[in-house]
């Protein structure tokens, strides 16, 4: 089966509070589109926050980029709702999830806007004033970045989303949880659907295409390697920058 997007469209994986890998990756992006007349969608495909030491820094960045200097370089662009998104949302709504956040990362994003965790206590008193702190500490324009996530992005024969689908479930009674954070029934289901899956939130050497789904998110927090794909009609072509400033660019294939 034949798969084909309908405009020029970049994606990035996860960040994670990796902002030099970020500014690498755009700055590389820039490059690649500077001597051509395409200005390509961007897409985020979600978990900009938690692991990595810059949570907020990235989301600075992330929800300033149209000031950004390069802006013009790049055409539409759609910030999609990773699983850690959802955490920060959720703990701010409910201080007794904050140990459990902070088990997957929420610790250092939390340092990042002024909250350092000083325990790991189940005491209720202490994450209500930890959620205290971060409300009062998180910039407005970050909430309401958080707060207007997409959970998906369909874009002709493609499907953009942080983690991927529940099989057989159609696309418009899809649920958050799973769209943000489902592994293995995506994973391993190879029939083909409608769509082709291009994802994040699964870590992977390097990115992984397959018949149903592309998977980009090669573990920036830990491995300093930050990848995108450009996919044009048919064709596609991974973009990687990792923290030895080294550029990556894997050859042309057909989807």
């Amino acid at each position: 089966m034949n798969y084909n997007i309908d405009f020029p469209t970049v994606a990035i994986g996860d960040i994670h509070g990796r902002l030099d890998l970020l500014e690498m990756m755009i700055d590389r992006l820039v490059d690649e589109f500077a001597k051509s007349s395409v200005k390509p969608r961007l897409i985020f495909l979600g978990d900009y926050i938690d692991r990595g030491m810059k949570s907020k820094e990235v989301i600075d960045f992330l929800s300033n980029f149209d000031n950004h200097p390069n802006r013009s370089s790049f055409g539409e662009t759609i910030f999609l709702k990773g699983n850690h998104e959802r955490a920060i949302l959720y703990f701010l709504e409910d201080y007794s999830f904050g140990l459990s956040w902070c088990k997957y990362g929420g610790d250092t994003c939390l340092a990042s806007y002024g909250v350092p965790i000083i325990s790991r206590t189940n005491n209720e008193t202490y994450w209500h004033q930890v959620q205290e702190e971060l409300t009062k500490n998180l910039p407005q324009k970050h909430y309401v970045f958080y707060n207007n996530l997409e959970n998906y992005f369909v874009a002709g024969d493609f499907l953009f989303v942080h983690a991927g689908v529940r099989p057989s479930v159609s696309l418009d009674k899809q649920n958050e949880q799973d769209l943000t954070g489902i592994r293995d029934e995506f994973l391993n289901h190879r029939k083909p659907s409608s769509y082709m899956v291009v994802h994040g939130h699964t870590i992977v050497t390097d990115p992984v295409v397959t018949r149903t789904r592309i998977g980009i998110d090669t573990g920036a927090f830990a491995t300093g390697k930050l990848s995108a794909i450009y996919i044009k009609s048919d064709k596609y072509k991974i973009i990687q920058v990792n923290q030895n400033n080294l550029k990556i660019d894997l050859n042309d294939s057909n989807v």
